[in-house]
């Protein structure tokens, strides 16, 4: 079986980051995060969504009110 679907870490640039170990609970579209990755150039993946990166540490951060 192929798995197509996958999650990514969109950066305050634009770029899109494919974490290889997101934690369950921030699977959700939409949700404003923090991480610190490491890059994982060693690594390929099907996705083609942008670097692959290992999530050393992760937050949920509030977005401010009347931003976009």
């Amino acid at each position: 079986d192929l798995e197509g679907g996958l999650y990514v870490i969109r950066g305050p640039d634009g770029t899109n980051y494919h974490p290889t170990n997101l934690p369950e609970a921030f699977r959700r579209d939409g949700l404003s995060v923090e991480a610190d990755v490491i890059r994982r150039d060693d690594m390929a993946s099907i996705g083609m969504v942008g670097p692959i990166v290992d999530v050393v540490r992760i937050r949920r951060v509030e977005e401010e009110a009347g931003g976009g």
